[in-house]
C-alpha cells in the first residue's frame, strides 16, 4: 500500500510544477503582449500627434498663403478700381467740357427753332441777303465744335451708357441746327436734313416729352436742351456714387445710342453729297 504513495506524490509535484509553469508563462505572455501593445499604442499615438501637428502646421501655412493672396488680390482690385474711378472722373469732366463748348451753339439753335425752314431754304436759294442774314445771326466756331465732339467721343468708353445717351441727344439737337444753317449758306433749294431721326432720338431720351415734340415738331427740341443737361448731371452723380442704373434706363440708353449712331451716319452721307 505504501508503494504507490511516492508515485502519487511525484505526480502531484509534477502537476503542480506544470501548473505553476503554465501560470507563470501565461502571466509573462500577457505581460509581454500588454507591454508590446502599450508600446505600439504609444507609437501610434505619437505618430497621430505628429501627423496632427504637421496638418495644423500645413493648414496654418495654407491659411497664411491664402491671406497673402487675398491681400494681394484685394490690393490689385483696389488699385484697378481707384485707377478706373479716377479715369471716370476725368471722362465726366471732359464730357461736360464738351457740353459747355457745344452750348455755344445754343443761340443758333434758338434762332433756327423760330424759323420756317422751308421758307428759309427758298429764300436762301434765290436771295443772297437771306444767306447773309443767317451768316450774321447764327455765329459759331465750327473748329471748336468739332474739337469738342472729338473730345467727347474719346470719353465714351469711360462714362455710363446712360450719360452718353443723354449727351448724344444733346449733340444731335445742336448739330441739327448747325447743319440747317450750313445748308442755307450753300443756297440749296431743298431740305436734305433728317428731322425725323432727330425727333426720334430726343423722344427716346425724354419719352415724357413725346407729346409736346409731336405737337410742335423738331423745333421744340431746342427747348429741351437744359433738361438734357440736368439728366446728364444726374447720371454723372450715379456713376460717381458707385450706383448702377436700372435695367429700364440701360435699355432706353442702348436705343438712344443706336439711333444717334444711325443719325451720325446719315449726317456724314449728307456732308459728302454737299
Amino acid at each position: 500500500m505504501n508503494e504507490w504513495f511516492p508515485a502519487i506524490t511525484t505526480t502531484s509535484i509534477l502537476g503542480g510544477v506544470i501548473w505553476l509553469s503554465k501560470s507563470w508563462l501565461l502571466t509573462r505572455l500577457k505581460g509581454s503582449i500588454a507591454h508590446e501593445y502599450s508600446q505600439e499604442l504609444e507609437s501610434v499615438k505619437s505618430q497621430l500627434r505628429k501627423t496632427e501637428d504637421n496638418y495644423k502646421s500645413e493648414l496654418n501655412k495654407s491659411e497664411q498663403r491664402i491671406d497673402v493672396l487675398q491681400s494681394e488680390v484685394l490690393s490689385q482690385v483696389s488699385a484697378r478700381y481707384t485707377t478706373l474711378y479716377s479715369r471716370q472722373m476725368t471722362a465726366i469732366e471732359q464730357l461736360w467740357e464738351a457740353v459747355l463748348i457745344l452750348g455755344s451753339a445754343k443761340s443758333t439753335s434758338s434762332t433756327m427753332s423760330q424759323v420756317d425752314y422751308d421758307a428759309a431754304i427758298k429764300a436762301a436759294a434765290t436771295d443772297q441777303k437771306a444767306v447773309t442774314f443767317f451768316e450774321t445771326v447764327c455765329k459759331y466756331d465750327m473748329e471748336k465744335l468739332g474739337n469738342a465732339m472729338s473730345l467727347a467721343a474719346k470719353q465714351r468708353p469711360f462714362v455710363s451708357v446712360v450719360s452718353w445717351a443723354y449727351y448724344a441727344a444733346y449733340q444731335a439737337i445742336l448739330t441739327y441746327s448747325i447743319a440747317q444753317v450750313e445748308l442755307l449758306k450753300l443756297g440749296l433749294d431743298q431740305d436734305i436734313t433728317d428731322s425725323k431721326s432727330v425727333v426720334k432720338l430726343v423722344k427716346l431720351a425724354l419719352p415724357h416729352q413725346s407729346e409736346n415734340i409731336d405737337k410742335f415738331g423738331v423745333n421744340s427740341c431746342h427747348y429741351l436742351l437744359e433738361e438734357l443737361e440736368t439728366k446728364m448731371l444726374e447720371s454723372f452723380a450715379v456713376t460717381l456714387n458707385g450706383d448702377v442704373a436700372d435695367n429700364e434706363s440701360l435699355e432706353r440708353a442702348a436705343k438712344i445710342i443706336s439711333q444717334s449712331e444711325a443719325l451720325l451716319k446719315e449726317a456724314q452721307g449728307v456732308n459728302s453729297k454737299a
